[in-house]
C-alpha cells in the first residue's frame, strides 16, 4: 500500500482536501470520497494530471483496510470513468 502523501492527523487531512480543491478549481484533478451506506469512509477515487490538450488523465484510488476485498475500488473506478467520459469527454 502506497501513497505519496499519507495523512496522519486533522491538519494533514485538511491540507489534503485543500490540495484536491485547488486541483478541481484548476481543472487538473477531480477526487471523490467513496462512502458506505451508513456514510462511513471507504476510500477515494480520483482522476488527476488531467491534460485537455491530449485528453488524458491518471486514475488513482485508495481504500481503507476494512473496505479491501469488497469490490469498493472497482466500483468507484467504474463510476469515476463514467463521470470522466461523460463530463470531460
Amino acid at each position: 500500500r502506497q501513497t505519496d502523501r499519507p495523512v496522519f492527523d486533522r491538519p494533514g487531512a485538511l491540507a489534503w482536501i485543500a490540495d484536491r480543491t485547488r486541483e478541481r478549481g484548476a481543472h487538473t484533478g477531480y477526487s471523490w470520497a467513496v462512502v458506505g451506506e451508513a456514510g462511513e469512509a471507504l476510500g477515494c477515487v480520483a482522476v488527476g494530471a488531467v491534460n485537455r490538450t491530449h485528453d488524458t488523465g491518471w486514475v488513482s484510488y485508495w481504500t481503507t483496510e476494512e473496505a479491501r476485498g469488497r469490490g469498493v475500488a472497482p466500483a468507484g473506478v467504474r463510476a469515476l470513468a463514467r463521470w470522466a467520459f461523460d463530463e470531460l469527454g
